[in-house]
């Protein structure tokens, strides 16, 4: 007999407001452990807002849990420290800084200095045949893009 499965990331009923806008809409989501989920759509469809309200960038309603426990709502730093992270797009990086330091600056809750180490491998092996280092700045790397930066937390 199968056990039904349970869900790491549900989301329920999420709404979000820019001032008087609704962007989003009584939205729900269910990622089980192991899946990789897509979220698609065209500029303005609420991809982002949704990301940003599982996070708690954004207040709204509904209710957001991961791993069977509520997340904390309107709390960034919450979220975080219970493992769930926004990834930033190339535009969310800090140019001005090293890969290196963007990608230190992502690890300060990691506590296991080898997994630490063994991420940042991962996000240099992933730019391997480009000339960017660890040292190079971030805004000007062609390697640091959005793949390099998963795979660097996942």
């Amino acid at each position: 007999m199968n056990t039904p499965s349970r869900f790491t990331l549900e989301a329920s009923g999420l709404t979000a407001h820019y001032g008087p806008v609704e962007a989003l809409h009584s939205t729900d989501l269910h990622v089980d452990e192991g899946e990789l989920v897509a979220v698609l759509g065209p500029n303005g469809a609420g991809k982002s807002t949704l990301l940003r309200r599982i996070v708690g960038l954004v207040e709204g309603k509904g209710t957001v849990t991961f791993d069977g426990s509520p997340l904390p709502r309107s709390d960034p730093r919450g979220c975080t420290m219970r493992g769930v992270v926004l990834v930033p797009e190339g535009r969310g990086i800090f140019g001005s800084m090293t890969v290196f330091e963007n990608l230190d600056l992502g690890s300060y809750l990691a506590t296991d200095k080898a997994e630490i180490k063994t991420r940042f491998d991962r996000v240099l092996i992933s730019s391997r045949g480009s000339r960017t280092g660890k040292n190079s700045l971030a805004g000007r790397s062609p390697a640091v893009s959005n793949r390099c930066w998963q795979s660097g937390v996942a």
